[in-house]
């Protein structure tokens, strides 16, 4: 059986291994066009034309060069030996492949989708685009290579690229929880390593395939203010503007070299502003996290620290951190006012939600008030325990 450490170590050796064999595909086939020579391939040789410039050139090539392409040969049938070995978690099933290349392929294969360039004259239409698909993991530094133009390839080498286009849609990335990444590394469409809780909190456009624009981050910063107000006034943490909140996925945000500037003034005048008191800004700290396989798009990350002078509040709302979400608290629900029956004046409802929170300091001030354990909403919130006031019970009935 194969664990989870022993997957970690062989999915580093797979993306070393793989990515030297992209690397000889991407630099032979730009240039490299088989010709078709009877005699010189009845001698075990092959000529060659490439372009160098503006001028056609041609080269005598032994079958050596070929065999780096042959190897492309057998990616599909061992990715598919890995893919069983990996569901069953047992190595020995990978080991019967007994195939020429060097052992454990990457888990999650960077593959390239290669197709035609749309022109008016058929002659160009011999050229290619070859692009990394869009939710695939980049191997090694092949992510730099995003757009390479080549000529038609002919015969075996056409059938190499037949075979990428086959995992490029057979292999997406599904075995992202065995990806060894810096923790500080964002790649678009992968799930950033960290999950929300009471210290994190992830805000993302609504579409899961495109990145959030400037004018949508703007039109809702100020909701996402109640979360940094919460901060605040809890024990700090950290809000990730750019990942979808339940998938985790990594979208960002596109701002141009040009915008950082502005963009940055203007959540630091809306912190500054739409925060009370103005002191709490020296509490953020904001970071803009580029997304290294996508140009222009960053992840924004305001890092925030539990303020212990005062309470804060967003446009006179007092909010606070609990259970993994942001929860309104009324102004005279705060730390520093007595949180009596008739300073509430909610119903039991609106009581049960206003107390789903871990906060010690809000629980121990509540206590001196409590009588039973309301238990009805137990079921939906396990994490917590709902507590009601018997005097404020009573009042709701």
């Amino acid at each position: 059986m194969i664990s989870n450490n022993e997957l970690e170590l062989l999915s580093q050796k797979c993306a070393q291994e793989l990515n030297g064999y992209l690397k000889v595909l991407l630099s032979a086939v730009p240039q490299a066009v088989q010709h078709d020579d009877q005699t010189k391939r009845a001698e075990g040789k092959h000529i060659l034309r490439y372009r160098e410039g503006k001028e056609d050139k041609t080269i005598e090539s032994d079958s050596t060069h070929h065999q780096k392409f042959s190897k492309i040969n057998a990616l599909e049938k061992y990715l598919d030996l890995y893919k069983i070995a990996y569901e069953k978690k047992d190595l020995s099933e990978f080991k019967k492949g007994n195939l020429s290349i060097p052992s454990y392929l990457n888990n999650v294969l960077q593959v390239l989708g290669v197709s035609p360039i749309p022109s008016l004259t058929p002659i160009d239409n011999t050229h290619y685009s070859i692009t990394i698909k869009e939710g695939l993991l980049p191997c090694g530094t092949c992510y730099t290579a995003k757009t390479l133009i080549t000529n038609k390839v002919m015969n075996h080498n056409e059938i190499c690229l037949d075979l990428l286009r086959q995992l490029a849609i057979k292999y997406p990335l599904a075995y992202e929880n065995l990806l060894v990444l810096d923790p500080n590394e964002f790649l678009f469409g992968l799930a950033y390593n960290k999950m929300e809780g009471d210290r994190i909190e992830f805000k993302g456009p609504e579409s899961d395939n495109m990145p959030m624009s400037i004018k949508t981050l703007k039109n809702n910063f100020g909701k996402y203010l109640k979360t940094v107000c919460a901060f605040l006034n809890t024990n700090g943490g950290s809000l990730y503007i750019g990942i979808i909140d339940k998938s985790r996925k990594i979208v960002g945000v596109e701002i141009t070299e040009t915008q950082l500037d502005e963009l940055q003034q203007y959540l630091v005048l809306k912190l500054k502003e739409d925060i009370s008191p103005s002191y709490s800004l020296k509490f953020y700290s904001l970071k803009f996290h580029k997304i290294k396989n996508r140009d222009d798009t960053y992840v924004i990350e305001i890092l925030v620290l539990k303020c212990d002078n005062g309470e804060c509040k967003n446009k006179k709302h007092y909010y606070i951190r609990g259970s993994g979400v942001t929860l309104e608290v009324g102004a005279s629900d705060s730390p520093s006012i007595s949180t009596t029956a008739p300073q509430l004046n909610l119903s039991p409802k609106d009581i049960i939600t206003k107390l789903l929170i871990e906060n010690n300091l809000l629980q121990n001030q509540l206590l001196g008030n409590l009588e039973f354990f309301y238990t009805n909403n137990l079921k939906e919130n396990q994490m917590v325990q709902t507590i009601l006031a018997s005097q404020l019970y009573h009042q709701g009935k």
